[in-house]
């Protein structure tokens, strides 16, 4: 009998024993200089922590591996082995920024080998499970708790009520408001300070600036921006509201509801933004609510609904400037997704949308005297390339490459300011931010990508380092970007304040501001709460979502990913590594994407 035991159990042991030692190296590389009195800085295994985790691991191997074995599938081991593959990279570039714990020396080979054995093996077990619960009991239970009927207006008022005391003390603390550097260019542009420019949506700027406008003539500039974060406040708590509301008519079970209220009143990104000068508080409650209304269209269809979609859909676009992105294939996956009868509906919306789009950008823009917004800010991926190139190979580049490369970047400050994090200080030295029209621009960017594509074929391994320290944190939840310091914008900028003279400050205690940024930042060192403010949790959670369609093959399903998708790849082409502030619209539709893989398939009818 006990050897009986002894050999079911085996396994599991080890596999514990292997995924322990996988979380105990620091990520630092070992090479051949690494005595032996040094091993300490690449491997400690020691600690109450490490022994806590072995044992938690080994109940939970010991325990669970039979129903592993029994449930476990394809697709699990392929989503397995791209976290597991994510967390090494993160782990590398978090603490050296460059892959040098995966590929530094033969030895690391191997001990990258081991951790990736070890990693893989929690990932498959827990991917697994994660795909098992929607079949227990417990959760069968918790999903048939629907709130009843006549509760429509109550979660509505709930979730407001909720909001307006979560968010209410960050906007005393920080009174009139933060104004941070993309806000504060907003409001320069519109008083002129700056070049009239599409940099950031100039729709939007216009009515930042009409509110600060406003709010000067009744009182004064503070009261101005105070006037601005009331009315994009008012906005948000609306929008999130609805989609409360919306989570009830659909019959979301109560966990459901409370979490959703939870999440958008007391996780702390909403308040900390809630108090700013600031798009993209207002563009993600705004997409938010379209994915709502989307979702809502794909379970019944209406006209009233489409002209929802609409309105939405453009106010997506002229809230932030890839928005368009988003919504337009939305819309055009829409189109495949509903009924004979409503397809045409779906057509209609994504032309009018596309053409309304085209006539403000396009049309009233130009007549305005609007610029288009700068490309190197579609750039950002080649420019750190060529940036972290000239880094690492500074002798192997010839005249002619420098000479393209000067004519569009500062060639001489580039391996300089290279941020692996941050695009923005290379982006920075692009030569024509304030000519993009200049008719010469044109054959210096056909030279430039003539010099990018040369000296990748001599390096490719440069370019591709520079994409993943770039990216990491968008891949990995457990290591967060350090792009940019400080996720929230707890300042008044005072570059861009000197541009345009505007008498604004803080009119609270300095400790009691402190005090909020302490608290946010404790939350985010929290374990468990941090994931929920970190860009790599929602990557997992949608590649979860959507192999759990596969598994189950609801293939149709799948379409209403496109918005989450679309928005992750955005933020591996952004500036900034793992910033939740882009990858914010994918953490607040979640809980609809929660609801919809729970449904059966929605025959769609038009009404």
């Amino acid at each position: 009998m006990d050897e009986k035991i002894i050999k079911k159990n085996a396994v599991p042991v080890i596999a514990a024993m292997i995924t322990a030692l996988a979380f105990s190296f620091t990520g630092l590389p070992m090479d051949g200089n690494t005595s032996v009195e040094k091993m300490s800085d690449v491997y400690n295994g020691l600690g109450c922590t490490s022994l806590l985790a072995w044992i938690l691991l080994l109940i939970l191997y010991v325990k669970g591996w039979e129903g592993y074995r029994k449930y476990r599938n394809w697709q699990a081991h392929v989503l397995a082995v791209i976290f597991s593959a994510g967390m090494l990279l993160g782990t590398s570039y978090f603490t050296n920024g460059n892959w040098d714990f995966l590929f530094g020396a033969k030895k690391q080979i191997l001990i990258s080998a081991g951790c990736f054995i070890g990693f893989y093996i929690i990932c498959d077990m827990g991917i697994t499970y994660f795909w098992r619960i929607p079949e227990m009991e417990f959760f069968r239970k918790a999903c048939g708790r629907i709130p009843a009927r006549e509760e429509e207006v109550m979660w509505f008022r709930l979730a407001k009520i909720s909001m307006i005391i979560g968010w209410t003390p960050f906007i005393l603390a920080f009174l009139p408001g933060s104004i941070p550097a993309d806000g504060f260019r907003q409001l320069d542009v519109f008083l002129g300070a700056m070049p009239l420019d599409n940099h950031h949506p100039w729709v939007l700027t216009m009515i930042m600036g009409g509110l600060l406008t406003l709010g000067k003539t009744i009182w004064c500039y503070n009261f101005g921006v105070f006037l601005i974060v009331i009315v994009f406040t008012s906005v948000e708590i609306w929008c999130y509201s609805a989609v409360v509301r919306y989570l009830y008519r659909w019959k979301a079970p109560k966990w459901i509801l409370f979490g959703t209220v939870l999440l958008f009143a007391f996780v702390p990104i909403f308040g900390s933004y809630a108090q700013a000068v600031i798009k993209d508080g207002l563009y993600t409650a705004v997409i938010t609510l379209y994915f709502a209304v989307y979702i809502d269209i794909c379970h019944s269809f209406s006209k009233r609904k489409a002209v929802y979609l609409f309105l939405l859909g453009i106010s997506v676009c002229l809230t932030r400037n890839n928005g368009i992105h988003l919504v337009l294939p939305s819309l055009i996956l829409l189109f495949f997704f509903l009924v004979k009868g409503a397809r045409k509906y779906a057509f209609i919306v994504a032309v009018c949308v596309f053409a309304c789009y085209l006539g403000v950008e396009k049309g009233v823009a130009p007549a305005l005297g609007v610029a288009p917004g700068s490309r190197c800010e579609m750039l950002s991926v080649p420019f750190q390339q060529t940036a972290r190139y000239l880094r690492e190979y500074p002798d192997d580049v010839t005249a002619s490459e420098k000479k393209a490369i000067n004519r569009i970047l500062d060639y001489d400050v580039l391996a300089e300011k290279y941020n692996p994090e941050l695009s923005d200080p290379v982006k920075i030295t692009f030569r024509f931010r304030d000519d993009d029209n200049d008719p010469k621009l044109d054959g210096y960017m056909k030279d430039y990508f003539k010099a990018w594509f040369a000296m990748f074929r001599r390096h490719p391994g440069v370019y591709v380092q520079a994409t993943l320290n770039n990216t990491y944190s968008y891949n990995d939840p457990f290591h967060m970007g350090r792009g940019q310091q400080g996720v929230y914008r707890f300042y008044i900028d005072k570059l861009y304040q000197k541009k345009s003279g505007i008498d604004v400050s803080y009119v609270g205690p300095k400790k009691i501001q402190y005090l909020f940024r302490l608290y946010d930042e404790l939350w985010m060192r929290a374990p468990g709460l941090g994931l929920i403010l970190s860009a790599g949790t929602y990557t997992w959670l949608t590649l979860l979502l959507m192999g759990y369609l596969l598994v189950k093959k609801q293939w149709k399903k799948l379409l209403i990913f496109a918005i989450p998708v679309l928005n992750i790849l955005i933020c591996l082409v952004s500036p900034v590594n793992g910033l939740i502030r882009y990858m914010w619209p994918v953490m607040t539709i979640m809980p609809m994407l929660f609801w919809w893989i729970l449904q059966p398939a929605p025959k769609t009818s038009s009404n």
